[in-house]
């Protein structure tokens, strides 16, 4: 998983949805959501679309809305029935003091209860729909951004891997070569030791002796292995689901065959 960001922005109903997204490395999908408490019903939601785009990491997701979206819509109605009795109410009281001027709405403006005000309930069908678009276009921007790091260390794998599979068919082609170094080496060294005891190299035991450390030198093996764990790796590169914990198995595979060709050269 790489890391990487987006955002994205929706205008509607005189409201501004936001959605910021970021993703950090972890060896598993862990997904954060902060969103608008009335909104929270869509935690669960939101979760799923952002599995459809991210299987691996540290998932950081915010959801803003401001404007008047920020607080429920509001319904404003007139108590009629109320307003209708405070009028006869009052003009009772005009009536009484004698007060010529008539009861008019200025007189009523500040009385209680004249208005109602309740909120409007939005569906969750209607919220969903405004919410998952900036998501989905977020979460879109992020994909991209890593997508383009991906092919930037897909390129630098690929080298890699090409300056290996030099290294070992320079290794392969030395190999022969070493075995005949080995036994030249060794017929001088005993030749001098037997020198001064004016005695002969004995033919068959140096030729046990080259074929034991043949045995022991031969990177045949490793080297076929190692060919294959990179032309493993280089297929999984261009795979279309997650690879990394099998591309980093094969990698400790050629550590593994590198260090044994280490070891059995001289």
């Amino acid at each position: 998983m790489m890391t990487a960001f987006g955002r994205a922005e929706l205008e509607a109903e005189g409201r501004t949805y936001t959605c910021e997204v970021r993703s950090l490395n972890n060896r598993y999908l862990d997904v954060s959501i902060r969103l608008p408490r009335r909104y929270g019903i869509l935690e669960e939601k939101v979760k799923r679309l952002v599995t459809t785009y991210v299987t691996r990491g540290r998932i950081e997701l915010t959801i803003q809305v401001n404007g008047a979206g920020e607080a429920s819509p509001q319904k404003i109605e007139v108590n009629l029935g109320l307003a209708k009795q405070y009028h006869e109410q009052l003009d009772r009281l005009r009536q009484a003091l004698g007060i010529k001027e008539q009861v008019g709405l200025s007189s009523m403006l500040g009385l209680r209860d004249l208005f109602e005000f309740t909120e409007e309930e939005e569906s969750v069908e209607q919220v969903w729909e405004r919410i998952s678009r900036p998501v989905e276009a977020a979460l879109t921007a992020l994909d991209a951004m890593r997508l383009a790091e991906g092919n930037t260390l897909a390129a630098d794998f690929t080298q890699r891997l090409d300056a290996l599979s030099a290294l070992l068919a320079t290794v392969e082609s030395r190999a022969p070569g070493v075995v005949e170094d080995y036994r030249r080496r060794l017929t001088e060294r005993i030749q001098a030791a037997l020198q001064a005891a004016d005695a002969q190299v004995d033919e068959t035991r140096l030729i046990q002796e080259v074929a034991m450390f043949a045995d022991r030198a031969d990177v045949t093996e490793e080297l076929v292995r190692a060919r294959s764990h990179i032309e493993q790796f280089r297929a999984m590169l261009g795979a279309e689901e997650p690879v990394g914990r099998k591309l980093n198995f094969l990698l400790q595979e050629m550590g593994r065959e590198v260090n044994t060709i280490g070891s059995k050269a001289p």
